[in-house]
């Protein structure tokens, strides 16, 4: 029964790697360029052992308890024989197996066909173990060698084959461009650097902008993940790209990774943040993708309770491997993007996109910066589960939150600093673009909410950093005051790579050309993680800035934005009604672009399989 449950492991395996394969075009957790070696020799661990060793196991107990149940009602070997398959054949095919959650049968077609699929194997294996005496028995041989086969595959591969994972190797690239590096940190407002006059020392971000161009004021298209990188990826703003909610990318839109991938591009990304999944679409176009969570350690499967049993075991076993050395573990998802930055080819032609997760909550800094003080509360070393508790924080516990949120900001500048290091002990500065954003901002009380993910859209939540060096295009160290938005980031790379693309039909605008002067910047929220109707608007012009919260009735207007955050919008009412002209103009022309993307509309229900996986992140509440 044992032997039969590891067997039954394999199948589910089998399965999930099969439906991997055909929703994403790829084999999670075996790309040797994102992974490097050592990650594919995790995933390759835990592909041949953990759900084998798992089916196991639960059938070991399954198959003792049948025994001792079957002995003390005094069944003969016969029927004795008979209850155990059927248990082996429940137990392996089915409660192991199908979805724990019942929404995604409901769904996702591709796990139902997956569903029916197993248990056409376990019926099929009931009847022929009932028809055939000798069947268990071999089923049992089989899977036998199937275990010993796999730990001959382990070994062969960490002791014969290493060298073909080699990641310096340039592989297939047909373009001449130069290669082209989007750094990304998570929910990094630009106030906070000292680069952008904060507090926080940056001395890397600094070292960065003194080889490049600094935008001083780069504004998100949203608060929150999403739509910001979709902007980024597409220079569409959320309400045309339909992409203020979990829901997948339209096909139809243009996606950054897709252009530079069909121009010869060697692409590949580092995703540590859990709502870009492939799901989602936000891997199409990445020859290699990568995703790296403080719950997923290279491990290919082992990511949240998703579906399976299975799926809820590795989440706890996750769980205790983070508890027990959680500093080095996540920090996984930092290695690997170093280590792809290490592989880049020196003659250009490679797209990498790394999306660290910090200095997003919940914060976690490593104990070399976290903040000495007198603060003795729970929030002393980190802000783990602080969502479920906004409500009740103090000025105190607030205060503590970001510092931790401050001390992020330093270890992702390190972070930054060791990238930089690569690229000067390579050399390629010469063939390489690297710029350096985040996608939003976080709030500590300063507009009556804490992180992020909310209707509101002022400076802390939108304004960002924004540093980018291209040799020849971006150099000096020079310092651009005038307002940008991350969705001019995609047409900036095209326009440098010498691809073409349609400014009429795009959001944003490319930054080597003049832009128009007192161009207004946009940010907007539409909709709300269950995809009901929340509206909000930002409109920057020059120095001035007016936010308006549609469903409270809110008008905030400032006029020097970037210094004074006092509300004068009552005595300003001719500039509050010019600023609202700007955002009706921007709606009817979001319109139009609707139209011709066919997007918009009834985006539908928001799955509650997918708002669960994101609450057993962290990600929202």
């Amino acid at each position: 029964m044992a032997l039969l449950g590891a067997l039954a492991g394999y199948i589910f395996l089998v399965y999930f790697y099969i439906s991997g394969l055909v929703a994403t075009g790829t084999l999670q957790g075996w790309n040797p360029i994102v992974n490097g070696f050592w990650g594919v020799v995790r995933s390759l661990s835990a592909a041949l052992f953990f759900y084998p060793v798992v089916g196991f196991v639960v059938n070991l107990f399954a198959g003792a308890f049948t025994c001792v149940i079957t002995t003390l009602i005094g069944l003969d070997e016969e029927r004795r024989r008979r209850v155990g398959v059927v248990v082996v054949g429940v137990v392996g095919f089915a409660v192991l197996g199908l979805h724990i959650i019942s929404s995604w049968i409901f769904a996702q077609g591709v796990f139902t066909v997956g569903d029916v699929f197993k248990l056409i194997l376990g019926a099929g294996f009931v009847w022929a173990a009932l028809k055939w005496n000798n069947i268990v028995e071999l089923v049992a041989r089989c899977a036998g060698w199937v275990l010993a086969g796999a730990a001959v595959l382990w070994f062969a591969f960490c002791f014969i084959f290493t060298g073909i994972f080699s990641t310096g190797k340039p592989g297939d690239i047909k373009s001449t461009g130069p290669n082209v590096v989007v750094f990304l940190s998570d929910a990094y407002r630009a106030d906070i650097s000292s680069h952008y006059n904060g507090s926080v020392p940056t001395p890397n971000l600094e070292r960065l902008a003194d080889r490049g161009v600094t935008y001083d004021y780069c504004f998100s298209p949203s608060s929150w993940t999403i739509p910001s990188v979709t902007a980024m990826f597409t220079s569409l703003a959320p309400e045309v790209s339909g992409m203020d909610s979990f829901s997948a990318i339209p096909l139809d839109l243009p996606y950054l990774p897709e252009q530079l991938s069909s121009h010869g591009y060697r692409t590949w990304c580092m995703m540590a943040n859990p709502v870009l999944i492939p799901d989602l679409g936000f891997s199409e176009g990445f020859n290699h993708y990568g995703l790296r969570t403080e719950y997923f350690y290279g491990q290919g499967f082992l990511i949240i309770a998703r579906s399976s049993l299975y799926n809820s075991i590795a989440l706890g076993f996750n769980m205790l491997l983070r508890e027990a050395d959680y500093e080095r573990l996540v920090n996984l998802g930092i290695e690997d993007s170093l280590e792809m930055l290490r592989s880049l080819n020196p003659a250009g032609g490679d797209f990498v996109y790394i999306h660290l997760y910090d200095p997003h909550a919940p914060y976690r800094p490593p104990e070399r910066y976290r903040p000495v003080n007198d603060y003795d509360g729970v929030y002393k070393e980190h802000s783990v589960k602080f969502l479920d508790h906004k409500d009740e924080l103090t000025d105190g516990d607030v205060a503590q939150l970001k510092l931790l949120y401050e001390a992020e900001v330093r270890l992702v500048d390190e972070t930054l600093g060791r990238a930089l290091d690569i690229l000067d002990g390579d050399g390629l500065w010469g063939s390489t673009v690297f710029i350096f954003l985040s996608d939003h901002g976080e709030e500590f009380a300063e507009h009556g909410m804490i992180e992020h993910f909310n209707v509101n859209l002022q400076h802390e939540l939108t304004h960002v950093p924004l540093v980018i060096y291209w040799p020849g295009l971006f150099e000096g160290g020079g310092r651009i005051s005038q307002p940008v938005g991350l969705a001019d980031v995609y047409v900036t790379i095209l326009d440098g790579l010498g691809i073409e693309y349609d400014e009429k039909i795009l959001d944003g605008r490319s930054l080597l050309r003049p832009l128009p002067e007192a161009r207004p910047v946009f940010a907007q929220r539409c909709m709300n993680e269950r995809h009901e109707f929340t509206h909000s608007d930002l409109v920057v012009r020059d120095e001035a800035a007016l936010f308006v919260n549609y469903d409270d009735g809110i008008e905030e207007l400032y006029l020097d934005y970037y210094s004074n955050r006092e509300n004068v919008a009552d005595e300003n009412p001719e500039l509050v009604a010019e600023l609202k002209g700007l955002l009706a103009s921007w709606h009817e022309r979001n319109e139009e672009l609707i139209e011709h993307y066919g997007t918009g509309g009834d985006v539908g229900p928001v799955d509650p399989a997918h708002l669960e996986q994101l609450r057993a992140v962290g990600y929202i509440q």
